[in-house]
């Protein structure tokens, strides 16, 4: 971080801003935590674990709200409907091709 967030005064490796008093590690922490939680939902997204990816975003959103967490909270359910409409596609042609067995 170079600048501090609350007054933009510049940071170097300060802990604390020296300018405002801003507690700089905490705001540090809270990026390094939302930097795992994206990465552990783009993670999860590959493994096709959209639950978790979404649970993951969804946290990650709570701490720090970014364009790109946003967009990727929208891309995991987008897939969660196709994944959701294929299923249903899947049993609509099931109970087709079963109810033309009986006929």
């Amino acid at each position: 971080m170079e600048r501090c967030p609350t007054c933009q005064a510049r940071l170097k490796d300060a802990v604390v801003c020296p300018r405002c008093g801003t507690e700089i590690i905490v705001l540090q922490q809270i990026d390094k935590l939302v930097a795992q939680l994206q990465y552990q939902a783009i993670h999860s997204l590959k493994q096709d674990d959209l639950k978790g990816a979404m649970q993951a975003v969804e946290q990650a959103i709570l701490l720090k709200k970014q364009p790109f967490l946003i967009t990727l909270k929208n891309f995991i359910h987008h897939q969660a409907q196709e994944l959701r409409r294929q299923r249903l596609m899947v049993c609509v042609k099931t109970f087709l091709a079963e109810d033309e067995l009986l006929s």
